[in-house]
């Protein structure tokens, strides 16, 4: 408890200090620039609403109240030629065009050179990734009826293009590929020793429902990971001559084909011998057999392991749709047909149906099947008062236990089904999982489905020693600093573009598709509990990482020719220099004014929507999700 609370303590600092950090650098550029260029500054800031101050030299330097980032007070910036004064009402002349451009663009330089020196030590310590930088994806399942399916991906091909370039980033990299996407996404495969392009209109993928993937276009395909393992120094794995980029083929006498398979083999819990065959540079290698060792930490556990997943149940029928026979409660095991066996099919299929086109389904009630005909489609947006809400609900069912675990001992049994936790509907697998680990030893009540009936049971978790083999979770990414710069000013392209095109296609000018909205950006409250996430559940040099990038977005952003922006400024001071006057205060005003509403307005907006992520309301979260249906009379 008094580590996490100081892990917890850490991360806040943390954030804090370097979140804060990018805006200081940023105004530390101008106020160096202004300084170098001898313009008139009023004050200097670190922080916001006024603590402190003391001037030196004309320069009144600050400390707020809110510390976060800061502003320099730079009057000569005005491009309007209007009467300048200086705090205390004295005239000061206009400043140069050239002088203006120099401290505008200082601001960004300084983000990006402070990007570019914590990429150094990103670069030198390594990037963490939850998979190994690829340089093809082979398919592991693709959904039939999915966008790539329908195009003529299969499983089995590898990928080894992507719009024309080489694969080479991370399963994450490879997704977010599909996440700023603008229209078709074209894939370059092997199969059969032979090469093949397709390319296909990326759509929302209902393998994510419930989630805040939910809403994003996504790959529509499972990769096959391979297991490249780093083994850590001193460890089993590392003693018994696991190296760097070995890739596991075998363990324990199982074909290992991915990291799921792996997982699969490796029991933290269990005090077990090892067999490993590797593949390293084209050799195939066995490793002599080893034994996992005490890690030195305990976890409470009840001894189960278990199967999960959501069940299709009918809630808020309304009045004319109980004409059909539908009932709230009811469970959906059949559209058209065809068995649903979990709601990435049943999204899958309805998918593929136009809007009021008519299904039929078979539902269970009271351990019967009932077949209902002519159900409606309904739009999107409908107000029908036929609808009906489909919700998922969590099915948690015991697949195995260990011998002589907590579960086992207070008579939990295989197949029972775990509906309620401490009295609680069961809605998520951490609301258990948090009971387990949260009773360290006290009991805690759970309440399971067993030939149709509910019992009640007691269970008190057992504190269970954990084993390591000696593998590392993650795996390190070396980009080098212009790399990482790189990848940003793409990104950034990319994500404004995609962004431009969804806004022009609701307006009707495009056809081009997207899944990216401008509720999708982040601001100040989104992007520190984005940092704060990343180096919680990451570490700390993943946390640098994502420093790196805010700084580098806030100085290429910061760059773009908008009023109130620096590129903004720079724009305006070199048509000054071309037309060799100072640009209308009656033009410039008004529209600085606009745009500075305008900037608020959006800083408002995607706050907003921050919070909504925050405090996970409207974006469905892991919990259940729902959508219209109608039916007809």
């Amino acid at each position: 408890m008094f580590l996490s609370i100081l892990n917890m303590i850490g991360v806040v600092l943390f954030v804090f200090f370097f979140f804060s950090f990018c805006v200081f650098i940023h105004e530390l550029g101008h106020f160096l620039a202004a300084k170098w260029c001898g313009l008139h500054i009023n004050a200097f800031s670190i922080g916001f609403k006024k603590a402190w101050g003391k001037t030196v030299n004309g320069v009144e330097y600050r400390i707020g109240w809110l510390p976060f980032g800061g502003y320099v007070d730079l009057p000569q910036v005005d491009a309007t030629g209007a009467d300048i004064v200086d705090e205390d009402g004295n005239p000061l002349p206009p400043g140069k065009p050239s002088h203006r451009i120099i401290t505008a663009v200082a601001g960004p330089l300084f983000n990006i050179l402070f990007g570019l020196a914590l990429g150094c030590i990103v670069w030198t310590c390594g990037a963490p990734e939850e998979t190994p930088v690829l340089d093809s994806i082979t398919v592991k399942k693709v959904e039939e009826g999915a966008p790539s399916y329908k195009a003529g991906l299969r499983t089995g091909d590898v990928i080894t293009k992507v719009d024309g370039e080489t694969v080479n980033y991370t399963w994450k990299g490879f997704i977010n590929e599909f996440l700023v996407r603008a229209g078709e996404v074209s894939l370059t495969y092997q199969r059969d020793g032979k090469e093949q392009t397709i390319s296909y209109q990326p759509e929302k993928n209902p393998k994510f429902a419930g989630s805040q993937l939910a809403k994003y276009s996504l790959p529509w395909f499972t990769p096959s990971i391979p297991a490249i393992v780093n083994p850590k120094l001193a460890s089993p794995a590392y003693k018994a001559g696991v190296k760097a980029g070995d890739k596991v083929v075998e363990m324990n006498g199982e074909k290992i084909a991915d990291l799921i398979d792996l997982e699969k083999v490796l029991v933290p819990s269990k005090q077990q011998k090892f067999t490993m065959v590797v593949e390293r540079n084209g050799d195939v290698v066995t490793i002599p057999e080893f034994d996992a060792a005490y890690s030195g930490q305990s976890v409470y556990m009840v001894g189960t392991s278990h199967s999960m997943e959501y069940l299709l149940i009918v809630e808020n029928v309304k009045e004319n749709a109980s004409k059909s026979g539908l009932k709230n409660g009811d469970r959906i095991v059949k559209l058209n047909g065809e068995e649903i066996e979990n709601h990435d099919a049943f999204e899958l299929a309805l998918s593929q149906k136009e809007e009021k086109s008519m299904v039929s389904l078979v539902v269970e009630r009271d351990g019967k099947e009932i077949a209902l005909d002519k159900i409606q489609i309904a739009a999107k947006d409908s107000a029908s008062e036929s609808g009906f809400t489909v919700k998922y609900k969590l099915q948690l069912e015991v697949k195995e236990l260990v011998e002589g675990g907590a579960a086992q001992s207070a008579g939990v049994k295989a197949g029972d089904i775990i509906t309620q936790v401490n009295g609680k509907e069961l809605v998520s697998y951490p609301q258990f999982t948090t009971a387990v680990k949260g009773s360290k030893g006290k009991e805690f009540k759970i309440t399971v489905l067993r030939d149709g009936e509910s019992k009640e049971i007691a269970l008190a978790s057992k504190q269970v020693k954990q084993y390591e083999f000696g593998f590392k979770p993650n795996y390190m990414h070396y980009p080098t600093p212009v790399e990482q710069l790189v990848d940003v000013v793409k990104n950034s392209y990319r994500t404004v573009s995609a962004i431009g095109v969804g806004l022009m296609n609701k307006a009707g000018f495009s056809k081009r598709k997207t899944s990216l909205e401008l509720s999708d950006l982040s601001g100040p409250v989104g992007i520190v509990k984005a940092i704060g996430n990343v180096v919680y559940y990451g570490s700390y040099l993943k946390g640098l990482g994502f420093i790196v990038l805010i700084t580098f977005s806030l100085g290429i952003l910061n760059l773009l020719p908008l009023p109130v922006l620096d590129g903004g400024h720079i724009v305006m001071a070199l048509i000054q220099m071309v037309i060799r006057r100072p640009l209308p205060g009656k033009l410039i005003n008004p529209l600085m004014n606009a745009f500075a509403m305008l900037l608020i307005s959006f800083m408002l907006y995607v706050t907003v929507f921050d919070v909504m992520r925050v405090f996970g309301i409207g974006n469905g979260g892991d919990e259940a999700q729902s959508f219209e249906v109608v039916l007809s009379e």
